[in-house]
């Protein structure tokens, strides 16, 4: 629907504002410590006790592995899960191999 067509073939010259309702799910409204994922909670705690144990920064390993330090730090967090290409540049990063940031015991990890 246009407010002012340019003729009957043509697109809109000024679309139409329309309203929109938007229902926000639980999990959306849910504070941010819900929305922590239960394993990558673990894989984030590994991740961050092997960089503390090699002693380097956030902004450091981010550097090194090719994302923003906010990455790492949602990571580290249990807020993201990464991607097995980004745990694996991790892990040879920190000198760790991939089994030593997974968690030990089967947990979902979405």
């Amino acid at each position: 629907m246009c407010a002012q067509p340019l003729d009957r073939h043509s697109m809109c010259r000024y679309p139409v504002t329309r309203e929109v309702t938007v229902t926000v799910t639980e999990a959306q409204a849910a504070p941010p410590q819900a929305l922590r994922l239960t394993g990558a909670i673990e894989v984030g705690r590994r991740v961050a006790e092997a960089r503390d144990r090699r002693g380097k920064s956030q902004d450091a390993l981010a550097a090194e592995v090719g994302v923003s330090r906010s990455s790492i730090s949602m990571l580290e967090g249990g807020y993201r899960v990464p991607r097995v290409d980004l745990l694996l540049r991790i892990a040879q990063s920190l000198g760790v191999s991939v089994a030593d940031l997974l968690p030990t015991h089967n947990v979902p990890l979405r």
